[in-house]
């Protein structure tokens, strides 16, 4: 049988041994590129390293939103911070991933202080309370601080959201 010189090659297998490379480089608290891959109701799939991870709804801005659409889109690329790594029972990386921690704290620019009075936009009515947007932080009026008369008024009828509305800054807990 003459002898044939034949190269076998795997794109898959190459793909792979890279990323497996790549995710033996990931360390936790480090900052790196994700590719946005998908969205579920409770944050969004992102690849790094060849290694899928999640960022909760919670770690993707210091804002509340409800939808990660409203900060990411699928195919976007993103600095990300790497807050854990696990391996799943079958050796696979799982990582959990922090947009809002790759970037300053609002919190730690916050010009504001007890005392100041300022205008400020309603982000947001709860049955507790309105919150509102000050310094790029949402704050709580709460709905004990909205009338003087009414012991238990509705929020939503002092304020809808979008508007602006006059407040006083009486205390900051930057710690909490």
């Amino acid at each position: 049988m003459p002898e044939t010189n034949n190269i076998i090659v795997s794109r898959k297998a190459a793909i792979e041994k890279k990323n497996n490379l790549d995710a033996e480089k990931l360390e936790t608290g480090s900052v790196v590129t994700a590719r946005i891959k998908s969205f579920v109701k409770y944050g969004a799939f992102a690849t790094v390293g060849g290694v899928d991870g999640l960022i909760h709804n919670s770690e993707l801005s210091y804002t509340r939103i409800t939808d990660p659409s409203e900060v990411v889109s699928v195919g976007q690329e993103i600095k990300v911070k790497i807050i854990n790594i696990t391996e799943d029972e079958n050796g696979r990386k799982k990582i959990e991933l922090s947009y809002k921690q790759a970037f300053p704290n609002p919190w730690d620019s916050v010009q504001v202080k007890a005392g100041d009075i300022v205008d400020a936009k309603v982000v947001n009515i709860s049955s507790y309370g309105i919150f509102v947007s000050v310094d790029n932080v949402e704050v709580l009026v709460h709905k004990s601080e909205l009338s003087w008369t009414k012991k238990n008024p509705d929020p939503a009828s002092y304020a809808a959201i979008g508007d602006i509305i006059r407040i006083k800054i009486l205390h900051i807990d930057l710690n909490k």
